[in-house]
């Protein structure tokens, strides 16, 4: 409620984390975890190697080894996990003599080394995964397997949802992938990364290699690098029904038939990393740090093609080969495994397999479509066709020529339009009470949205608009979801330019917010933004600024006074007042959000993400340097040139930790000369150095243009800040030509010749700038001369 009263109910969320305060105070009960003692941390290890620890004294020889072995691990039960699970798969009855312990140990010291010298156990978890398969595995093939296998896990299944959610992916489809994985290994033990032709494998041959993927799977898990999922032995309903309708002929089916498996986020992040090794068989490179392998022992590069992981899933779910493994799983469980994992999947995976054409084939089809909603139900169905839509679009233009060089043959407009009508048209077929049910409605609203992301906003408006009638219908005009269902409406209204219909639809929503007494819930204040903002589309300023006042009391009361979603909106508000000329308003409103960004910020650690507004402190403080960026461009016209300065100097600094603080994530964006920060840092130095010029400080502007060019990029850059930099050099040059002295002459000269190549790749040779550019030059590189030869 709204005094974060939560004694009244049953029910509790428990979220991990390694940030204190996450979710705001007064509303959570935190319990400080602290790290394992060193003997907690040994009983882990040898609990996970299949020992009982109970009673084990600290003087014993096995706690004093076992000690090295948890330092070299940063005492991280993760990584205890993955030692104690490759102790377990090599011998159960290792000693402390064994060749696996004796490894163990000799890895986990120079861990400890190199910890001391990065001041960091980032690289533990990874070497103790390749000590895991190079350790007691002696036969190559079985070794090379294991590895593919196990980054082909993660890099088949890491987006799905089944893995996503905790349920995990069924035992018969891991043994599949896996199955196809073991073909492709040949006698020598190097991955060949070429699947095996449709008619080059005997069912006896697929027969073996299924046989050998389960003991992968088996080994995996004992090696803890997979694990059970906790939700996968729950039958669906869909399940049940199949069990009724064969009288439960099979009920006694194996029960590890049931199982399905997850992969730990950190386990699988560094497989994915390993995935992009070159080597062969994704095996580890020599480096002074893998005690397990000498530099004679290294696998070399793989010169062959990339590891074709999705087409291997594809293999084994439709086709010759798909067929004959069908044959062996033929209890009523695990063809509905995989029939659910078909229905959930074969689309994603032929997509990533850039099998495009295939995958609209699939998406179209009215039997699948059938599949897919009695094996998901209808909601789940409609949402996973519409991620689908989506992705294939994405796919259709990154991949538009195949590689052949052939043009693909698909209208993608016509392929979005006809996959939606299909499950649409099968969810209505299979709606058990009539076509106009709750479930429809859903459909038909989750595929207008998904039409608005798949840019076809007028067949997503009237999707939506169908959606909203039926909710009014089956609803009554009060509900909440009728507000929302009609709230979409304007939104896609808005999309196709219909700005009077979409101001009434907004206003619909309003009012049934109203009627609702949900005023102050997130979605209403969301409908009375976007009202706000196509005010301003429109130019009706007056009302926009109206409604935007509704909309800051709003966020106050439902996020509090000082709370970004609050400092965002008067942000917005500053921008509206800025286009309509209300300058002094719109510098209060900029200062105001800029407090209020402070306040809602203030002690929170950069990496921080704030879950009331879904924003990080760093995104946050790009926000605020853009807000100082704006202070100072409207005390710039105002002629308060010193205080535009200062502005624009605290928002140069900003951008710059900014982008210190995305390169130290480690994303791309922060050396990405085309990113929006990047542009907005040109552009704010040039301004510094115009304004200290205006002031007749000529050093200062000299500063900030070398500033400037260190930031731009003659290739990288857009073409924006790269003209940014040609005017740069024009204002340095005039600078120094100005001074009247020699050596400054002959700077001048220098700068006026890199604008001239600039502008050349600009505009070329014959534009008028550049001619301009090109003449002053050489006046200037004639005159040099002339004082030259007089001298």
């Amino acid at each position: 409620d709204g005094d974060n009263n939560f004694e009244d109910t049953p029910h509790r969320v428990l979220i991990t984390t390694r940030i204190p305060g996450l979710v705001g105070p007064g509303i959570t009960h935190e319990v400080f975890v602290r790290i394992f003692s060193e003997h907690e941390a040994v009983k882990l290890l040898l609990t996970a190697a299949g020992r009982r620890p109970n009673g084990l004294p600290k003087v014993s020889p096995v706690f004093a080894q076992a000690r090295i072995i948890v330092k070299g691990c940063g005492n991280s039960p993760l990584a205890l996990r993955i030692a104690g699970g490759m102790l377990r798969s090599r011998n159960r009855n290792w000693t402390l003599s064994s060749p696996a312990w004796k490894l163990l140990v000799e890895q986990c010291r120079t861990s400890l080394e190199e910890a001391s010298r990065i001041r960091s156990f980032a690289n533990s978890v990874q070497r103790l995964i390749d000590l895991s398969f190079a350790t007691g595995i002696t036969d190559f093939d079985f070794r090379s397997c294991l590895r593919q296998c196990f980054v082909a896990f993660a890099m088949v299944f890491h987006d799905t949802d089944s893995l996503k959610v905790g349920k995990g992916i069924s035992r018969v489809v891991v043994i599949r992938l896996f199955a196809v994985v073991s073909s492709m290994v040949d006698g020598s033990g190097s991955g060949k990364n070429r699947l095996p032709s449709r008619g080059g494998m005997s069912p006896e041959e697929l027969m073996d290699y299924m046989d050998n993927a389960a003991l992968i799977l088996d080994t995996l898990e004992t090696m803890n690098l997979v694990q059970r999922a906790g939700h996968g032995l729950s039958q669906s309903s869909a399940m049940s029904r199949l069990n009724d309708a064969s009288g439960n002929a099979e009920a006694n089916t194996n029960h590890s038939n049931h199982k399905c498996y997850s992969m730990h986020e950190s386990i699988k992040a560094i497989a994915e990393d390993m995935a992009k090794r070159k080597t062969e068989a994704f095996a580890p490179l020599y480096d002074e740090f893998n005690s397990f392998i000498s530099n004679a022992d290294v696998v070399p590069e793989s010169t062959g093609p990339p590891f074709p992981f999705d087409e291997c899933m594809v293999m084994m779910l439709i086709g010759e080969v798909a067929d004959m493994a069908e044959s062996f799983q033929n209890t009523i469980y695990e063809r509905w495994n995989i029939e659910e994992y078909i229905a959930e999947n074969m689309p994603l995976h032929l997509i990533r397999a850039k099998m495009v054409e295939k995958a609209s084939k699939v998406l179209l089809d009215q039997d699948f479509c059938t599949r897919r909603v009695v094996a998901l139900g209808p909601i789940e169905a409609t949402r996973r066709h519409v991620s689908d839509l989506i992705d294939l679009r994405r796919a259709h233009s990154h991949h538009k020529e195949l590689s052949s060089g052939e043009l693909l043959d698909l209208n993608i407009v016509d392929a979005i339009q006809e996959g939606s009508a299909c499950i649409i048209d099968e969810v209505i077929h299979q709606s058990q009470d009539s076509p106009k049910s709750v479930n429809v409605a859903i459909c038909l609203s989750t595929m207008g949205e998904g039409l608005i992301k798949a840019r076809q906003p007028r067949d997503a408006s009237q999707r939506l608009d169908e959606a909203a009638s039926l909710y009014r219908e089956l609803l009554g005009q009060g509900h909440i979801d009728v507000a929302r269902a009609v709230n979409a409406v304007a939104k896609s209204l808005v999309k196709i330019n219909e700005t009077r219909a979409a101001l009434i639809r907004f206003g619909e929503a309003s009012s049934t917010y109203e009627d609702c007494n949900a005023s102050h819930h997130f979605d209403s204040i969301a409908n009375l933004q976007g009202m706000a903002n196509l005010f301003v589309t429109s130019g009706d300023f007056q009302a926009a600024t109206a409604l935007y006042e509704n909309v800051i009391s709003r966020k106050q009361n439902v996020h509090g006074e000082y709370s970004v979603a609050t400092a965002k909106t008067i942000n917005d508000y500053a921008v509206i007042l800025a286009k309509n000329g209300r300058m002094d308003d719109a510098l209060a409103r900029y200062e105001k959000a800029r407090a209020t960004y402070e306040q809602a910020l203030d002690g929170l650690p950069p990496s921080m993400s704030w879950l009331n507004h879904g924003e990080s402190a760093a995104k946050c403080g790009f926000d605020m340097a853009l807000i100082n960026l704006n202070i100072a461009s409207i005390k710039s016209k105002k002629g308060d040139v010193a205080g535009a300065i200062h502005s624009y100097e605290i928002g140069v600094q900003g951008l710059r930790k900014y982008k210190e603080e995305l390169e130290l994530a480690g994303d791309e964006a922060g050396k990405n000369k085309n990113s929006s920060h990047m542009r907005h840092l040109v552009s704010a130095l040039g301004r510094i150095g115009s304004l200290k010029l205006k002031q007749g400080d000529k050093n200062g502007a000299l500063e900030a243009y070398a500033s400037l060019f260190k930031e731009v990029d003659s290739s990288e850059s857009p073409v924006a800040s790269r003209l940014e930099k040609a005017k740069a050099h024009i204002k340095c040059a005039t600078i120094y030509r100005q001074s009247g002295e020699r050596d400054d002459n002959k700077h001048a000269i220098i700068h006026l010749r890199e604008a001239l190549n600039m502008y050349t790749d600009l505009y070329g040779a014959k534009h008028k700038d550049t001619v301009a550019v090109a003449t002053s030059l050489q006046q200037w590189m004639e005159e040099e001369h002339h004082h030259s030869t007089r001298s």
